[in-house]
């Protein structure tokens, strides 16, 4: 069985709408919904927004289901100025960078006390998703923390850019990795560019999450057929 996830109804919504012999779980305080594609065993989730939501759906769903990968997709603010809006990532690590502990001579986005701080994808999992040719991919990192990043010309955001060699930000990637990692679980991290980390992501919005929407069930088939 593979996992989707996705922070928001929107972003699951096309995965879920291509499944076959859909049904709805409820486990505990949390909803699945359960069905077939291209016939694989899929289980997908809606894990709210932020870090939080984002640890304890994935620790439940692992525990309940037991996938055999995780992959999370949805929509992310760009802070590489290369990106532009619409732009499918294919994260291979991504870091917590509101975890600041350098103050005790941790590094920045490091877990004190942990070998946690970069969180990578799986590798096996990143070449098969960048074999993909039927649309346009890049890889990058996303940098995430329980923040929404507006301000493109911020010390900040210079600092997440030019410091931490961010291409996206979000709110819950590096969650769902690092609790797949815990756990021993593969997980793939795809991204779209909804913005530049600049306020600016509401004009269109509703059409990128469908081009986005459609990007990510290209991919996840793409990923399901080759992926062994």
């Amino acid at each position: 069985m593979i996992a989707i996830i996705a922070p928001m109804r929107q972003e699951i919504a096309p995965v879920v709408n291509v499944l076959t012999g859909s049904e709805k779980i409820k486990s505990g305080s949390f909803y699945f919904i359960k069905g077939k594609l291209l016939k694989h065993d899929i289980i997908t989730q809606q894990t709210g927004v932020g870090k939080v939501l984002t640890s304890s759906s994935v620790q439940h769903l692992i525990d309940v289901f037991k996938p055999e990968a995780v992959i999370m997709i949805g929509i992310a603010g760009s802070i590489n100025t290369d990106l532009k809006k619409g732009d499918t990532i294919i994260a291979e690590d991504c870091i917590q960078h509101d975890m600041d502990s350098t103050a005790f001579g941790f590094l920045r986005g490091e877990i004190p006390y942990t070998n946690y701080r970069i969180i990578s994808s799986d590798k096996r999992l990143v070449e098969t998703a960048s074999s993909c040719k039927t649309i346009s991919l890049q890889k990058g990192r996303v940098l995430t923390g329980d923040q929404f990043i507006n301000d493109c010309d911020s010390d900040k955001l210079n600092y997440l850019r030019e410091n931490l060699k961010g291409d996206l930000v979000d709110m819950e990637g590096a969650a769902a990795a690092l609790v797949s990692m815990i756990n021993e679980v593969p997980f793939l991290l795809i991204r779209t560019v909804s913005d530049n980390a600049d306020g600016g992501g509401g004009k269109g919005f509703k059409n990128l999450l469908k081009i986005s929407g459609d990007k990510h069930v290209t991919l996840i088939k793409h990923i399901l057929e080759n992926y062994s």
